[in-house]
């Protein structure tokens, strides 16, 4: 990734791996809607000591268990608890 701003991805229940659009806010933080419609719903943050050590924030869909998405075995896995959908992972400075 060439500009220092892009620092995100999202991983998909199937395993892909899929970089983030360029941060929509002035500052270099990711819009609320860019994260929204990465996770496919409403965003919360999910805790985990692998990217929080790492300077990282893993977020996913608040109402991903409710709406019975698939499983993410690679979040379930940075997470050491179940998470289901789309996860996005983004260093805590794009985060505000």
């Amino acid at each position: 990734m060439s500009d220092s701003k892009r620092k995100g991805w999202y991983i998909t229940p199937d395993g892909e791996r899929i970089d983030m659009p360029e941060p929509e806010n002035e500052d270099g933080t990711f819009s609320l809607k860019q994260l929204q419609e990465a996770v496919g719903g409403y965003i919360e943050v999910v805790q985990s000591s692998l990217d929080m050590a790492k300077g990282r924030v893993i977020l996913a869909d608040e109402e991903g268990l409710i709406k019975q998405l698939p499983i993410n075995i690679a979040g379930t896995v940075m997470c050491g608890r179940p998470v289901v959908g789309n996860i996005v992972v983004i260093d805590e400075e794009c985060w505000s």
